[in-house]
């Protein structure tokens, strides 16, 4: 488990010098560094806005907020998937600097009725395979010029030939 540590130093708590440390569960300050993100592009407007959105409560949210509940894994990948998945997750779980995700469409699997992992389909998904057939075929079309052109190359030059042997220049 990784943890940020905060150093507060020359406090003043009854005008006594005070230096203290703050442990808080690295997913907690990433579960926070995102609430600050959504709120900056306003994707929601508060806490109370944004545990509706993933499904926990006002009392929890709060408690994540002020670290005294460590925020699961769980409520992270409601809070990816209440948004799309733009998160890395990664970087919720304290992995990687990069809050963003880099993929389209980044998710952990799911467990099916049998235990087989599947992975959500997002909306674009069917656009993606389309996308990567037409690829594909376009692929195939340009080999295909390419060969034509190279046919057509041989028979200029087989004309070419032919010309200079018919039409001697002297």
């Amino acid at each position: 488990m990784q943890f940020i540590v905060i150093f507060f130093t020359n406090l003043r708590f009854f005008n006594n010098s005070l230096q203290f440390i703050v442990i808080m569960d690295i997913k907690n300050e990433r579960f926070k560094s995102v609430f600050d993100y959504l709120c900056q592009e306003k994707y929601v407007k508060d806490q109370k806005e944004l545990s509706e959105k993933i499904g926990v409560g006002q009392n929890t949210m709060t408690n994540i907020m002020n670290g005294k509940t460590k925020v699961s894994d769980n409520t992270l990948r409601k809070l990816n998937a209440a948004f799309e998945h733009r998160f890395n997750m990664q970087y919720l779980r304290g992995e990687s600097t990069v809050m963003l995700s880099e993929n389209l469409y980044e998710t952990e699997p799911t467990k099916a009725a049998e235990g087989i992992e599947t992975y959500p389909q997002p909306p674009w998904a069917q656009l993606i395979k389309e996308n990567e057939v037409l690829n594909r075929e376009l692929r195939k079309s340009i080999a295909e010029v390419k060969r034509l052109t190279a046919a057509l190359n041989n028979i200029i030059l087989k004309l070419g030939q032919d010309t200079c042997t018919n039409n001697p220049k002297t």
